[in-house]
């Protein structure tokens, strides 16, 4: 899993993760929330600036931050829960086999994509997995339904070094 890093892998950092993943693994990637335009080569996946400007009711408008409330959360979700998703970007591929997994507004906010024998799920936007959002209800079911989406099997790895 990499979530938000502070900074992006470079070209051939890229490459090594497709690899990875294409060997079987799985890579939750989710995009910094404040500066999300990312190119995940390798994949064919990227985040762009979103395009929707729908604001975060709770704190000042960052420009283009798009905001929604995710309020169809699949058969596994209590039909009542409302998780608030706050989002400067979307998820964006031209490939023909990813799925889109969770859209809010029409925007694209999370991608699946199977990759060799692995799957790379991008998550445009890390705020669903920081403090802030976890401690708020519905939040973490939502965060670990993204990862559980990767179909993890062996070990997670959290990479906090990038």
């Amino acid at each position: 899993m990499m979530l938000g890093p502070a900074r992006y892998p470079d070209r051939a950092q890229w490459q090594t993760l497709h690899d990875w993943v294409a060997r079987g693994r799985a890579l939750v990637f989710a995009a910094r929330h404040q500066d999300p335009a990312v190119a995940l080569e390798p994949f064919g996946i990227r985040v762009v600036p979103a395009t929707a400007a729908l604001l975060e009711p709770t704190n000042p408008p960052l420009e283009n931050e798009a905001s929604g409330f995710v309020t169809d959360l699949g058969a596994d979700f209590d039909t009542d829960l409302e998780v608030d998703w706050i989002s400067a970007g979307e998820v964006r591929s031209e490939a023909s086999d990813v799925s889109v997994t969770l859209s809010v507004d029409g925007s694209p906010q999370v991608m699946w994509r199977p990759i060799g024998d692995g799957v790379v799920v991008v998550v445009a936007s890390d705020y669903i997995f920081t403090n802030r959002s976890l401690a708020t209800e519905g939040h973490g079911l939502l965060a670990f339904r993204i990862l559980e989406s990767a179909s993890p099997q062996g070990s997670v790895y959290f990479d906090e070094e990038m």
